[in-house]
């Protein structure tokens, strides 16, 4: 029978490529971890790395066990967290933005509703600066923040467009209507109206994305959003339309250095939110 602490010390080596990096994440000694992929070598009958000086490297049959040793592992974790689900307890404060509210935030809730009773979760939906700040003066645990550009930490990224109705382009200065500044969409359509000459005039800040999406949509204004959040026939194209291109936008989770268990089960659940909603 294979050792799950062994697969573990194996797949923890193979991912980092060096046996004390293994020996450091799993805090252990270095004689430790080489005892554990020792006993599992022998337990196999194969060598499952090659060691030089400089490297360690997977042997042929160090690769073909890595998929199947990150399963069993997967599989024994996933075991552990159904049956310890009553252990886990606490309290997580959650800020969202607006569109998050709308969107994935229900599944959230319910996910923790069934899975995790014992955990209260408390939202709290804003603007992403608002929420910033909330964590950074401890009033939050997890902070989901949009961006744009995307930082390299963005859990999921999409373009901004446009949205608005063909006749409103005809107005000149062209009615626009925003989140309220400090606001990354906002500074970007600014600037990127600046640069390409467009007489623009910012007739509407909300800081509710409902009202700035029906102001759009009736007419009265041209506004910024991420691409799912627009209808696509409000999404009014840059080049057509004589408006500037709009970069990438991104979605970033943020928490603190030492996130405890209630926490870290949050923040993996977004995770997983965040992305299947970009997939399908």
């Amino acid at each position: 029978m294979l050792s799950l602490d062994e697969l573990f010390a194996f797949r923890t080596v193979a991912v980092s490529g060096s046996f004390t990096s293994a020996a450091e994440q799993l805090h252990l000694t270095q004689s430790t971890i080489s005892h554990q992929i020792r006993r599992l070598e022998e337990h196999l009958g194969q060598k499952l790395f090659t060691r030089t000086t400089r490297s360690v490297r997977l042997t042929q049959a160090g690769e073909r066990l890595l998929p199947y040793a990150e399963q069993l592992l997967d599989t024994a974790q996933a075991a552990q967290r159904s049956l310890a689900v009553n252990a886990v307890s606490g309290r997580v404060r959650l800020g969202v933005p607006e569109e998050i509210a709308y969107q994935q935030l229900p599944a959230l809730l319910d996910k923790f509703r069934l899975h995790y009773p014992k955990v209260e979760l408390v939202v709290e939906v804003g603007l992403s600066q608002k929420l910033r700040e909330q964590q950074s003066a401890g009033g939050l645990d997890i902070t989901i923040v949009k961006e744009a550009p995307p930082s390299q930490a963005a859990l999921r990224t999409e373009p901004l467009v446009w949205m608005g109705t063909p006749q409103v382009l005809s107005i000149d200065p062209l009615p626009v209507g925003f989140l309220p500044g400090p606001c990354s969409f906002r500074s970007e359509a600014v600037q990127a109206l600046a640069e390409c000459g467009r007489n623009y005039s910012v007739i509407l800040t909300s800081a509710s994305l409902l009202a700035l999406k029906v102001a759009a949509e009736h007419g009265s204004v041209v506004t910024v959003l991420a691409q799912s959040q627009c209808p696509p026939e409000l999404v009014l194209n840059a080049k057509a339309s004589g408006l500037p291109a709009l970069p990438e936008m991104g979605y970033r989770v943020i928490t603190g250095n030492k996130p405890s268990e209630p926490i870290r089960i949050a923040v993996e659940i977004i995770h997983e939110l965040l992305v299947a909603a970009h997939s399908n």
